[in-house]
């Protein structure tokens, strides 16, 4: 049964998100929501809790923690596939959080990071 988290919160409604324990039962998740509300979503593993959530198809970009390129604050980096990938998520910074950032190619050959300016 799924519960409400106690570290992950959505960045548009600031409301806990809903975890899920396994990718089956976040895939099942998603289907319901999709079905329901018309509106597509899928699951992805979370970075911070370890556990799985739910988000809109058109919102979420899939990403890897990078082996070997940290940020200011210390921690892994976001690496993207592509750089088409990184720009779609610096889209959606953009829109949700007012923040500028471009795409660079990883200096380790380890995907695609995101920067500011």
């Amino acid at each position: 049964m799924p519960e409400k988290s106690t570290t992950c919160f959505g960045k548009v409604s600031g409301q806990p998100l809903t975890v899920y324990r396994s990718r089956g039962e976040a895939d099942n998740g998603a289907d319901y929501v999709s079905r329901t509300y018309d509106r597509p979503m899928v699951a992805y593993a979370c970075d911070r809790c370890s556990l799985w959530h739910i988000a809109p198809s058109d919102r979420q970009t899939a990403s890897v923690q990078s082996g070997c390129c940290t940020g200011r604050n210390g921690q892994p980096k976001a690496a993207y596939d592509s750089e088409a990938a990184a720009l779609r998520r610096a889209e959606i910074l953009q829109v949700e959080q007012g923040v500028d950032l471009t795409a660079y190619a990883c200096p380790h050959g380890g995907g695609w990071h995101l920067t500011k300016g």
